[in-house]
């Protein structure tokens, strides 16, 4: 799927946002941030299954957050713009690219959910620990910005869970509870998607060979500890 690619001269199209418009999943630097239709298609060409998530929008009524609120209409919603769809949640997601292509067409402002557990892990990071790790210029994978200002480091698929996580941050005061593991019969939201406080974006996209997790939790603990 080629985007358009731009081939002006001068500065690029709106030049304050070029910097977050070059850190998408396409290898090619483009001169927009890719639909989310075009976005969880790629994801899924790559193999890792999709499901599209709520979105924001100020047409329910309810706001949450500045006058957003969650797309399913619940005004008492607890996870506005980060839960899927579909009934059945991360046991809906799928990798076929035509699949995917019906779900956009129906709910084109869907958010882009990846299951985790399959193809990839994620580590789920509060804002200073991750400031730190990137700070430490640790060799990491895919990492991405989300909506909240956390951080997902990506890496290979394991068969950890968040209790394996807490054992592991146990010797450091606090720390279990900041972070957490996204494996198997879970998902995390993906760049484009957009929560109620702001939109997701790759620091280092997929193109990047994601580390295995030991070698991810090797990386953490120092910059914790």
């Amino acid at each position: 799927m080629a985007l358009r690619r731009w081939k002006g001269s001068g500065t690029w199209p709106d030049a304050d946002q070029a910097p977050r418009r070059r850190l998408t999943l396409f290898h090619s630097v483009t001169w927009r941030a890719p639909s989310p239709l075009e976005a969880a298609v790629a994801y899924a060409e790559r193999g890792l299954p999709v499901l599209p998530c709520h979105w924001p929008t100020t047409e329910r009524g309810g706001g949450h957050w500045a006058g957003l609120s969650c797309s399913c209409g619940h005004p008492a919603c607890s996870n506005p713009a980060r839960h899927p769809v579909l009934p059945g949640d991360v046991a809906r997601a799928s990798a076929d690219p035509r699949q995917v292509r019906r779900w956009w067409r129906r709910y084109p402002q869907a958010n882009v959910g990846l299951a985790t557990g399959v193809l990839l892990d994620v580590l789920d990071l509060d804002e200073p620990q991750g400031d730190r790790l990137m700070r430490a210029g640790a060799a990491l994978g895919p990492v991405a910005r989300t909506g909240t200002g956390r951080w997902h480091l990506y890496c290979a698929p394991s068969r950890l869970d968040d209790r394996d996580l807490h054992q592991a941050f146990a010797s450091l005061p606090g720390a279990g509870a900041r972070v957490w593991w996204r494996g198997p019969g879970s998902f995390v939201l993906a760049p484009p998607s957009r929560v109620l406080t702001g939109s997701f974006r790759w620091v280092r996209d997929l193109s990047h060979q994601p580390p295995d997790a030991a070698t991810l939790l090797s990386v953490l603990m120092p910059a914790l500890g």
